[in-house]
């Protein structure tokens, strides 16, 4: 593959690969251990808040990316979370009770909001050492990834709880952040530094990337109904426990099988995207992954038997891959470079936002509706927001791209 042969590219690659593996293992390690020492569901519940609450904040992270040299950031995040989480291994090796819970808490909030801030700058970063032609297939790599890491977290996480003490996996996670910064730092292409010409302003940076999303009428539309997809699909792994046990009536082995084809699917759909961009082009394979996505899920709820829906389950995370790689090039692509780290912020800022939301609305639900009636309804709903993000990328665009066309022509006619 020869964008494996951009040797940035490929210590990029590595460098996150060594964490999310490290974050794979560390995270059911934290929730088991958590459980072990207070058995407390209130604690699991204060833990899973600092785990989640930073993504809330990209948007306001973005402004910093945007700011600062994104590579150093990068290494620097990384530095810090070794600290952090080294300090969180002294600290749990001597304070073990509820009551110290809150100095635990605040640790892993701040290492998951400085893993904000890194993968925000990461993103950011990527189009100054990958070609534009490059970048779906880079976005899919890195895709394949995160997948791949959260498959082998939950393939060995158990095992090696069993065979270790979970504090040894917090040991492993703060060396892999020590080796990604050491990779990082070979890295000698950096991001050119945008010093503004005046003195910084936060508010005004901020509304400056919104400003940005607003007057980008295929931007604008594309974040709505990310956002909206993201809100009626939250909930589904939780739900998915209770479709496998009353529609299909089956064990925790098929949701199992579920999840790993979720999985396996985003990592299939990593390694073929190539191929599929030169043909189709971003916008086209956006909007027929999209349409492909919503059209899995809806016939996931219609056909009951296992085998169908592992089948559909599959498609979908084949369909997941091409999408955000698809929708992650074109954002870098069109977006520029000293207003991607507010354009990416508010992506996560909105994409995190909805979960909640979308959890809030489905419990309310189902207390009302059936599993089943619950799901069908899940799915039309997201096939209808699918349908919106590739009307967007094929109709909509082409209708501004011949209006701009338009009036280029009578400028050119009155010059």
């Amino acid at each position: 593959m020869a964008l494996l042969r951009n040797r940035h590219f490929s210590l990029l690659l590595v460098s996150r690969l060594l964490s999310q593996v490290g974050d794979s293992l560390f995270f059911p390690a934290l929730i088991w251990f958590i459980q072990q020492k207070t058995g407390s569901s209130a604690a699991l519940a204060l833990t899973g808040v600092g785990l989640t609450l930073p993504a809330v904040f990209g948007a306001l992270i973005g402004v910093y990316v945007d700011r600062w040299n994104q590579l150093r950031t990068m290494v620097a995040c990384d530095i810090v979370r070794f600290c952090l989480i080294s300090g969180l291994l002294w600290f749990v090796s001597g304070h073990t009770s509820f009551n110290q819970l809150t100095v635990i808490v605040v640790l892993i909030t701040a290492n998951q909001l400085f893993g904000q801030l890194f993968a925000i700058a990461s993103n950011s970063f990527l189009p100054s050492i990958v070609p534009e032609a490059h970048l779906p297939e880079a976005n899919g790599l890195l895709s394949m990834v995160g997948q791949g890491s959260m498959l082998l977290g939950l393939g060995l996480g158990g095992v090696l709880l069993d065979l270790f003490d979970p504090r040894v996996l917090f040991g492993v996670n703060a060396v892999s952040f020590a080796l990604s910064a050491a990779l990082l730092v070979l890295i000698r292409q950096q991001a050119a530094v945008l010093r503004p010409a005046t003195r910084p302003n936060f508010f005004v940076e901020f509304v400056g990337g919104l400003r940005f999303i607003w007057l980008h009428v295929l931007l604008r539309y594309s974040l709505l109904f990310v956002f909206l997809v993201n809100l009626v699909f939250a909930p589904f792994e939780i739900l998915l426990t209770k479709w496998a046990n009353t529609v299909v009536q089956s064990g925790a082995s098929v949701f199992g099988l579920y999840l790993t084809a979720l999985s396996l699917g985003t990592l299939l759909g990593g390694l073929c995207i190539r191929p599929l961009v030169r043909r189709l082009g971003v916008h086209k394979l956006m909007a027929a992954s999209c349409l492909g996505q919503g059209s899995a899920f809806v016939l996931f709820t219609l056909i009951t038997p296992v085998w169908f829906g592992v089948s559909a389950l599959l498609l979908f995370g084949v369909c997941n891959a091409w999408v955000m790689a698809a929708f992650t090039s074109w954002l870098q692509m069109s977006t520029p470079a000293h207003l991607r780290g507010r354009v990416g912020g508010t992506l996560q800022t909105l994409m995190m936002a909805g979960q909640p939301v979308g959890m809030a609305m489905s419990g309310v639900a189902s207390n009302s509706m059936e599993i089943r009636s619950l799901f069908v309804v899940m799915a039309l709903l997201t096939l209808t927001c699918c349908a919106g993000i590739a009307l967007v990328h094929v109709p909509l665009r082409q209708r501004i791209m011949q209006k701009y066309q338009g009036q280029a022509g009578v400028a050119m006619g009155e010059g």
